[in-house]
């Protein structure tokens, strides 16, 4: 999917700090909730970025957004090795 979900980039730059939605040890969100709402919103703002929204606090969300992905990868990755 290459659109976006229609959200502004001022929507994003309000709501879609990882700090705001993302909660690493919530045991009531299950992971895979917790992962698409991440990649959803990296998608987003990535895509806002391609077509020309890259302010400076614009790119600093979506770097910040990666790094986020990144490292629940590698949280899962070791829950993962952990439970096994």
């Amino acid at each position: 999917m290459s659109e976006t979900t229609g959200c502004t980039a001022d929507w994003h730059l309000a709501h879609s700090r990882p700090g705001l939605f993302l909660e690493y040890f919530d045991p009531r969100r299950p992971f895979a909730l917790r992962i698409n709402t991440l990649v959803g919103r990296f998608g987003d703002v990535q895509r806002l970025c391609d077509g020309g929204e890259a302010r400076p606090e614009f790119v600093r969300l979506r770097n910040e957004l990666a790094f986020h992905l990144v490292k629940m990868s590698r949280w899962w990755a070791s829950i993962s090795v952990r439970a096994g």
